[in-house]
């Protein structure tokens, strides 16, 4: 007898997007060991399982899906495979008001976030969720090596004596602004897209 065929996590998203939702979820996700302070507050609905979370923070801090990742709650660890923790739990099951976990992207880079549930609250039928409603400076760019090599990064680039400065200028894309954000984009770009798909 074959073996049943399994439901795709895109699958469980769009069935999921059925779910009504009467309330939504505050969350305040900080980048750790960088400077200036890079942090994001978006707002979730309280039916979102783990996977859904995970792209909404890449999108609203600016990460590009390129590595492993994990959610770290107290002993609890899930990570990306881990269907039973991330695909079939929601966050309210397993995350509390006011209860911060980790989230950690790129292993090898070690780039670690604190992410806090602040509240639930009602939704607000005119808002098309996930949305990032604050937020402040530039993520650091993808495979910069970890808060260390970020730190360097924006040494060397505000020193234009630096014999490193113009190449990684040219890295960089030629320009690198460390305090820019835009939530605008964010949402327009990042966030609505994903909105189509999950919701």
């Amino acid at each position: 007898m074959p073996s049943p065929i399994k439901p795709s996590p895109k699958a469980k998203r769009q069935r999921r997007s059925q779910l009504p939702f009467k309330n939504v979820i505050q969350i305040l996700v900080e980048l750790d060991g960088v400077e200036p302070t890079v942090w994001r507050r978006i707002l979730v609905p309280e039916t979102f399982f783990w996977s859904d979370l995970h792209p909404v923070l890449q999108a609203a801090m600016g990460w590009g899906m390129e590595h492993d990742h994990e959610f770290i709650l107290e002993e609890k660890h899930g990570h990306e495979a881990d269907d039973n923790f991330e695909s079939e739990v929601p966050i309210l099951q397993t995350a509390k008001v006011e209860e911060s976990f980790e989230y950690l992207y790129d292993p090898e880079d070690q780039w670690r976030h604190k992410v806090t549930i602040e509240e639930v609250s009602p939704r607000n039928e005119l808002i098309t969720y996930p949305v990032c409603i604050g937020g402040e400076n530039a993520c650091p760019p993808e495979e910069c090596g970890g808060p260390k090599g970020y730190e360097d990064l924006l040494n060397c680039l505000a020193d234009p004596d630096s014999e490193d400065h113009k190449n990684v200028m040219e890295w960089v894309g030629g320009f690198f602004d460390p305090t820019g954000f835009d939530a605008n984009y964010v949402n327009q770009e990042l966030l609505w897209p994903l909105s189509e798909e999950i919701l």
